[in-house]
């Protein structure tokens, strides 16, 4: 099965609007420095959305992605989660239709209604979920 973790990773890396904002600060768990720079963003891994995956076919299915922002300032969390949104938007084709596997971006939604802060690091974070449907 494709690694929807990494496609969305590859994706969001490669958009210029997203590099202006964090440049290559683009992590998975494993790969984040020790005392990284803010604002970077962190995708943990893949959440498996086991009630909502069936579908006509049983190699197809639903994950859904966290992309958490680290800033700074709620503000500079807030421009790059709402950045994400519009530059990741539904429908987008992560990994293009072959012989039959595909990943698509069929929802994004605010993780949580209000943003989480560590006062005591002063670091400021959001989160989004984005939900991939795929087929292998």
């Amino acid at each position: 099965m494709p690694d929807p973790v990494l496609a969305l990773q590859t994706h969001i890396k490669g958009l210029t609007q997203i590099a202006a904002l964090v440049g290559t600060r683009v992590y998975r768990c494993d790969s984040v420095p020790a005392t990284p720079q803010l604002p970077y963003l962190l995708l943990p891994g893949t959440i498996s959305d086991i009630g909502d995956a069936c579908t006509s076919s049983s190699d197809n299915g639903h994950a859904r992605v966290q992309v958490s922002v680290f800033a700074s300032s709620d503000l500079t969390a807030e421009a790059i989660s709402q950045a994400l949104k519009k530059w990741v938007p539904c429908g987008l084709l992560l990994l293009p239709s072959g012989a039959a596997d595909y990943l698509r971006v069929t929802s994004i939604e605010d993780a949580g209604a209000s943003p989480d802060v560590n006062t005591d690091a002063k670091v400021y974070m959001r989160h989004r979920d984005f939900r991939i449907a795929y087929a292998y």
